[in-house]
């Protein structure tokens, strides 16, 4: 029998959550682009999507690292994706290692994944053809 496998989203900023208001660059950091992403692409996999932080990645401190650790670490679905802010998700990445053995269930693999274009201006994750 197969197993069914479900993919929990962690969403916790950066530029796939942005939202500009103009050319200056004003932005703020809006709802998780992922949920967009998956549901125009009609995926056919299991998936639950949370945010856990609105944050440029910039912005993020020790505290919101730990916040990330902990959700992964409490986390029922053995597969996770994390959407993060291109410039420090090394860091965060650096820090979620050990969250195998701190959770209390079976660990699977976390991909941190960045982008460099904001969901909401290109309908997607990857700019618009030219």
């Amino acid at each position: 029998m197969k197993q069914h496998t479900k993919i929990k989203f962690f969403a916790v900023g950066g530029t796939i959550d942005k939202v500009y208001f103009d050319r200056l660059s004003t932005y703020k950091v809006g709802e998780p682009g992922v949920s967009d992403i998956l549901r125009e692409a009609n995926v056919s996999f299991e998936y639950d999507c949370e945010s856990i932080l609105r944050k440029d990645s910039l912005n993020m401190t020790e505290k919101d690292r730990q916040t990330v650790f902990d959700s992964v670490a409490a986390e029922e679905a053995r597969h996770i994706v994390i959407t993060h802010g291109t410039d420090t998700m090394v860091k965060t990445a650096k820090r979620l290692k050990g969250h195998r053995t701190h959770g209390r269930h079976a660990a699977g693999p976390v991909q941190v994944n960045g982008c460099r274009v904001q969901h909401r201006r290109s309908s997607g994750c990857c700019p618009a053809p030219a």
